[in-house]
């Protein structure tokens, strides 16, 4: 028998072509001078996983546009990865574990009721993450030292 449980929807946000993406430029700052690794480019993305909730299309993409985006500079997509092979080498996601607070996805929980006027189901839930599409030469351990070394709090957060 099928599970009837709705799958988790995923909602990027990353910066439109042109616009400044400020937080990408300071992590290829970062990971040049502190890691001393070769790297021309990283791109970032907002994750937010919405989780235990059914939405239809139309939900989503009220979503996408007034909550989890801001539609001046940035583009969004649901359920598909921003990021291909010709925009970066490696793609490194850091999120916080199960179990510690993560107060912007609280906080977009609250926003989505308001945006989608209704009620959400006990046991909804978002969970946010921050994707950075690195484009340079990396090896393995290069992306590995990245994620631990600049990227993620290792108390608090995993990475892939």
């Amino acid at each position: 028998m099928a599970s009837s449980a709705p799958k988790t929807t995923r909602f990027y946000a990353f910066f439109k072509l042109g616009a400044s993406d400020a937080a990408g430029r300071g992590v290829l700052s970062s990971i040049k001078e502190d890691l001393h690794l070769s790297v021309t480019s990283v791109k970032t993305a907002d994750v937010y996983s919405v989780q235990g909730i059914v939405l239809s299309q139309k939900e989503k993409e009220k979503l996408a546009q007034f909550l989890f985006s801001d539609s001046v500079v940035q583009d969004q997509s649901i359920d598909q990865e921003p990021f291909s092979s010709r925009d970066g080498n490696w793609l490194l996601e850091v999120s916080f574990k199960p179990g510690v607070t993560d107060n912007v996805g609280h906080t977009s929980l609250i926003g989505m009721r308001d945006v989608l006027g209704r009620e959400l189901p006990v046991g909804a839930a978002v969970r946010t993450s921050h994707q950075y599409c690195v484009k340079g030469k990396l090896a393995q351990k290069d992306a590995e030292k990245t994620c631990s070394g600049l990227l993620a709090n290792a108390v608090i957060q995993n990475y892939s």
